[in-house]
C-alpha cells in the first residue's frame, strides 16, 4: 500500500529473485513458499587495470551514483572533522550525480567507464557506504570495494547486516558522522584490523 507500483508488480508476478536475504525477508509474505530465490550479486570479471596516483595521502571515498539515502552531506561533514587529525586527507566521489559545490578537498570523477571505475576504486584507503534509509538494496559498489580489499565502513541497516561481521565496520545509522570518525580512528590505530578487512 505504501508503494503502489511495487505492490502491483509483486501481485502480478509468479515469483521473485533477490540479491540478498534482507530483501527476500521483506517479500516473504507476498509469495507462496519456494517462490523467492536469493542469488547474491554477480561481479563481472576484472579488466586489465591502470595504476592511478592517489589525489590525497589519505583518500576516503564514496563509490557509485549519489542519491537520496547515500548521506553524502554526512560523509563530507565526517571527513571535515577527520581532517583536523589527518590534514592531508580528502574525499573522492567515484560516480555520478554529485553536487558541484563541494570543499576543495573533494574530488569528483563523474560517471566512468568500467576500467577507470575499477582503477579509481583501488586508490582509496577507506570506503564509506552509509545508506539510510534503506530499501533493501544490495550495494554492488560496496562489493567492488570489498573485492579490491578496501576497508569499508557501512551503516548497520538493511542488507549490510547480512555481510560477515569481520568483513566491514558497521556504524549506527542514527549517528553516521560520529560513527565514521570513530571507525576511521579505530582502523588508523589498529593496522592489523585494517589489513584484515
Amino acid at each position: 500500500k505504501q508503494y503502489p507500483l511495487l505492490g502491483r508488480a509483486i501481485h502480478a508476478s509468479h515469483s521473485a529473485v533477490c540479491l540478498n536475504p534482507y530483501a527476500a525477508s521483506i517479500l516473504k509474505g507476498s509469495y507462496p513458499d519456494g517462490r523467492i530465490l536469493t542469488i547474491g550479486h554477480p561481479l563481472s570479471p576484472l579488466p586489465e587495470l591502470e595504476v592511478l596516483s592517489k589525489p590525497f595521502p589519505l583518500s576516503f571515498g564514496m563509490i557509485g551514483t549519489n542519491h537520496y539515502g547515500r548521506n553524502l552531506e554526512k560523509i563530507v561533514e565526517a571527513v571535515e572533522l577527520l581532517r583536523i587529525a589527518y590534514p592531508d586527507a580528502g574525499l573522492v566521489l567515484i560516480g555520478g550525480d554529485c553536487p558541484e559545490e563541494l570543499p576543495q578537498w573533494v574530488v569528483r570523477t563523474g560517471r566512468l567507464e568500467e576500467v577507470e571505475y575499477q582503477s579509481w576504486i583501488r586508490i582509496l584507503d577507506y570506503v564509506f557506504d552509509v545508506r539510510y534509509p534503506t530499501c533493501g538494496e544490495t550495494s554492488g559498489s560496496l562489493l567492488e570495494a570489498m573485492r579490491a580489499g578496501i576497508p569499508s565502513i557501512v551503516t548497520a541497516t538493511g542488507s549490510f547486516n547480512n555481510i560477515p561481521s569481520d568483513a566491514v565496520i558497521r556504524i549506527p545509522p542514527d549517528s553516521i558522522v560520529q560513527g565514521i570518525c570513530a571507525a576511521v580512528r579505530l582502523l588508523e590505530g589498529r593496522p592489523e584490523l585494517r589489513n584484515a578487512l
